[in-house]
């Protein structure tokens, strides 16, 4: 059931729709704010860094983030922000059945922030902006501190222009969220029994077998939809 949900091979194609999703919806809780946002940024709000050849010259090229945002007036230091929408994987049946599990993918995600920090922190400060990682958990769609602050921060705004609560605001952005990870995960799942089913067994089983394994894999990862 693991491999069938979460496979690195077979799950690249699905990880590039669900990162695009997710960037897209950061993108507009980013415009619901009333936040200036560019996807893909390129030109001065383009990252740049500096990459040492085996020859020994230094070269400056892009490094292609997923988003700009115009938040200066809202950061500490005036400066504005380059986000990377990132997804890592970090369910296995051990998260279900060890009683720190939650704990184990909490260490999970903020390796994953870590590491995005290491690579591109350095070259968005170069051009005098902040880096943000966004990283999330692609089975569970558990996301980082760093993106529940970035929600509950834009949900305050939006709370304050239209008077919503701003719990009832930050909940709804955390379920369109949520949305996009259950039904990539519910794609995943019926293609991948599906391929399954038409490679070992007879038509006629299919139904029936389809019912076991995606209700097996499913009860895997309901928990931390909770």
């Amino acid at each position: 059931g693991d491999h069938l949900a979460s496979c690195t091979s077979i799950r690249a194609k699905d990880r590039t729709v669900t990162h695009d999703r997710i960037l897209r919806l950061v993108a507009s809780l980013e415009t619901a704010a009333r936040i200036p946002t560019e996807v893909e940024p390129r030109g001065q709000n383009a990252a740049r860094a500096q990459i040492t050849q085996p020859n020994g010259n230094v070269k400056l090229v892009n490094r292609l983030l997923d988003l700009w945002s115009g938040d200066g007036h809202l950061s500490a230091n005036g400066k504005q922000t380059l986000s990377d929408v990132t997804g890592t994987h970090g369910i296995t049946s051990a998260t279900y059945s060890n009683a720190g599990g939650l704990k184990e993918l909490s260490s999970i995600l903020e390796d994953k922030a870590k590491d995005k920090n290491k690579k591109h922190k350095e070259a968005v400060e170069s051009i005098d902006r902040n880096f943000r990682p966004l990283v999330f958990e692609t089975i569970s769609g558990a996301l980082h501190k760093d993106f529940k602050d970035f929600i509950t921060s834009r949900s305050e705004i939006i709370a304050d222009r239209t008077g919503m609560p701003v719990g009832t605001v930050r909940s709804q952005w955390m379920q369109k969220f949520q949305c996009i990870i259950r039904s990539e995960v519910a794609q995943t799942i019926n293609s991948r029994v599906e391929r399954l089913l038409n490679r070992r067994y007879p038509r006629n089983s299919h139904q029936e077998l389809r019912e076991e394994l995606s209700t097996t894999i499913l009860v895997r990862i309901s928990d931390q939809w909770e």
